[in-house]
């Protein structure tokens, strides 16, 4: 793998990485690796030890996403997985959220909100989306029944405390796995709400802002992104 910098476009020295791990996500506490038995299925889910990387060390172990584990998301600070995972009507449900602050060790835990399936994975554990700018929320789904529907609400945890019930998104019916983004300073959650139109829930106030033209129904966001730009909605 090679370093880029973003500026400049200038590439660094190669780096090897250690045998038989995969690069998940770059951290402030070094590369976040998928270590043997790592891999990508072609439904896109992850499986297998994860460990903390910085070359000309040995790397060390972070979590185990076993088989009954997936995904939900990473970046530079925060990686957050869930276990006790099930398959149903072709996505996953979490009984358990499992978050690790790569910096500090913490690692905090969220039951499923009662009355609900579980929560539900996002399809790959980088990119925009479930994390706050700031790192002091996620936004996550949880499936609603019936199952067969695959329909999931939206719901906000807060890490300066995991005893907190999880905050509901109003109007946040979707389909599992349906993209969500973060304003740039962490103020603002964008979402979809059943009918297709694209939601901004204001966290501090409960202010919403709905827009008017609808997102394509159904299965729309699924694979498409919602990135933040710096402006208010």
């Amino acid at each position: 793998m090679r370093s880029v910098s973003v500026a400049s476009g200038q590439t660094g020295p190669a780096i090897k990485l250690p045998p038989g791990t995969n690069l998940i996500e770059g951290t402030q506490a070094g590369l976040l690796l998928g270590s043997s038995g790592y891999f990508v299925s072609s439904d896109g889910y992850f499986g297998g030890a994860i460990t903390l990387w910085t070359p000309g060390t040995r790397p060390r172990h972070l979590a185990y996403v076993s088989g009954s584990g997936r995904w939900f998301a990473a970046d530079p600070q925060l990686i957050a997985y869930g276990t006790g995972c099930r398959p149903t009507h072709y996505y996953f449900v979490c009984k358990m959220l499992r978050v690790v602050n790569v910096v500090t060790g913490s690692r905090l835990s969220f039951p499923a909100p009662p009355g609900t399936l579980g929560w539900t994975p996002r399809w790959r554990p980088g990119g925009p989306g479930a994390i706050s700018p700031r790192n002091a929320m996620i936004a996550v789904q949880a499936a609603t029944w019936p199952a067969r529907k695959a329909r999931a609400e939206l719901f906000i945890l807060r890490l300066a405390d995991a005893r907190k019930q999880p905050t509901a998104v109003p109007q946040s019916a979707a389909p599992a796995g349906a993209s969500m983004a973060w304003s740039p300073a962490g103020s603002w959650l964008f979402y979809q709400d059943p009918g297709g139109r694209l939601r901004a829930l204001q966290v501090a106030t409960g202010q919403i802002e709905t827009f008017g033209t609808p997102i394509p129904p159904d299965w729309c966001c699924l694979w498409e992104a919602m990135f933040p730009v710096p402006n208010s909605p």
